[in-house]
């Protein structure tokens, strides 16, 4: 039982200490967002923020997509329809 709470306790604290940087909010537009739209997508979000890619929501056309973006060059890695 000790070793569970101590477990737990180990992982509130990495938590804790990552940046609130890479926390996202489908509210934040991400910081290439701004690139996505001049690409044609409308409606982008930012659902979620890694080291080194983003993942975003976005509207293209009537389609419904999600898009792995380069942080760096906001390069679009891939892209797939959301289901």
């Amino acid at each position: 039982m000790r070793e569970l709470v101590v477990m737990c306790v180990g992982v509130c604290g990495a938590l804790l200490a990552i940046p609130s940087s890479v926390w996202a909010s489908p509210d934040r537009s991400g910081s290439c967002a701004g690139h996505l739209q001049r690409l044609g997508y409308t409606r982008v979000d930012l659902e979620a923020v890694a080291a080194h890619s983003s993942l975003y929501e976005a509207k293209r056309g009537r389609d419904e997509v999600k898009l792995m973006v380069n942080n760096g060059s906001c390069a679009v890695e891939r892209v797939w329809l959301d289901d």
